[in-house]
């Protein structure tokens, strides 16, 4: 269904115009996830592990447990994540930003 106020090009594209501003989100998501491993000393190879859980319920039927289980462990670790103070000094991935003088955080 064509509509007289949105120009037709803009229909046409639109599915792809949402599919690339997803890709860019997630890329940022997963790149600033990598940085934040890092900053508190883990390895970037962690930011896999909500991926098996979206995965997941795909692959094997896991009823009611799809629902309500697996959000909160997708979610918990990033909520964790956030909350964790960062290494004091250098750590394997480089110098503390903070001691290089970036602002402390209140």
């Amino acid at each position: 269904m064509k509509s007289d106020i949105v120009p037709n090009f803009l229909i046409d594209i639109s599915p792809y115009l949402i599919n690339l501003m997803n890709t860019v989100i997630s890329l940022c998501f997963i790149i600033l996830s990598i940085k934040r491993l890092h900053d508190v000393n883990l390895s970037g190879l962690y930011v896999l592990i909500p991926t098996i859980f979206i995965i997941l319920p795909w692959v094997v039927n896991l009823g009611i447990l799809s629902i309500f289980i697996l959000p909160c462990v997708i979610v918990l670790p990033i909520i964790l994540l956030a909350s964790k103070k960062g290494t004091v000094g250098p750590n394997r991935f480089g110098e503390d930003p903070i001691a290089l003088g970036g602002e402390t955080p209140k």
